[in-house]
């Protein structure tokens, strides 16, 4: 009865994560340049099971195979399919199509890389993303905006010979997440030949929201069955219990 509870207890707690892995991506449909995350699933070790009802007298030892109490959570990927691009008739707003990142500066002057292109500038004319985290350059600095703005589909800055700085990465799974759309990593390599720039565009979420809907509708199912579960253990620790008294 104590392994019982104990990978109930396991059960729930996947399933509280998955719940709320699904609840994230939901939150973040609609944001720009957005990638869906996944839980990475396992059984657990199969364990050899046995009990001391073997041999004529019912006292020897006897195998009864392996078997799997649970599952486990191994890791959280995301998936770095493109999203498609949406107009927006904003100058500011830029989509990226193919590989690579913008490369942005955040407060702590550490490079982070985001699909998310919903810029605006500051008070200082530089091209800044909503957080305020400046876009970089290729020459690692700030993007000066003038009263116009035209980026062309490598992104140059037409106005002051500016590039946008891309970054691409040979295994994306390497980045780590520091905020829905932005991510940090190593080995980055500054490409523009395998990415299209264009202004006016961002790239949507790549979430799938009926994919979503059915593995909200699956973790449900699997929470009720739990609970049922549960419950079945509970009553029948009550009738031990009350058993148990009345001796």
């Amino acid at each position: 009865m104590i392994r019982s509870m104990d990978v109930l207890a396991r059960n729930f707690n996947v399933l509280q994560e998955k719940q709320k892995t699904i609840s994230v991506n939901a939150a973040n449909a609609t944001t720009p340049g957005y990638k869906a995350q996944r839980l990475i699933q396992s059984t657990t070790a199969a364990e050899d099971l046995h009990n001391y009802m073997g041999g004529r007298e019912l006292e020897g030892r006897r195998q009864l195979g392996g078997f799997t109490f649970g599952n486990q959570l191994d890791e959280m990927i995301r998936s770095f399919d493109p999203g498609a691009l949406q107009s927006t008739g904003t100058v500011t707003a830029v989509g990226l199509q193919g590989e690579g990142f913008f490369t942005l500066q955040g407060e702590n002057g550490q490079q982070l890389f985001t699909r998310n292109g919903d810029f605006t500038v500051d008070e200082q004319n530089q091209l800044v993303t909503q957080n305020g985290e400046l876009v970089l350059a290729t020459n690692g600095g700030a993007i000066t905006v003038d009263e116009r703005l035209t980026i062309d589909t490598k992104g140059r800055i037409l106005e002051t010979g500016q590039q946008l700085l891309i970054t691409r990465f040979e295994d994306v799974n390497q980045l780590d997440s520091v905020g829905e759309t932005t991510f940090t990593g190593q080995g980055g390599i500054q490409d523009t030949a395998q990415v299209s720039v264009y202004q006016g565009f961002l790239e949507t979420s790549n979430l799938d929201m009926a994919d979503a809907m059915v593995d909200l509708m699956q973790v449900t199912r699997e929470f009720e069955a739990n609970q049922k579960v549960l419950s079945a253990a509970n009553d029948t620790l009550k009738k031990a219990t009350n058993e148990l008294g009345r001796v």
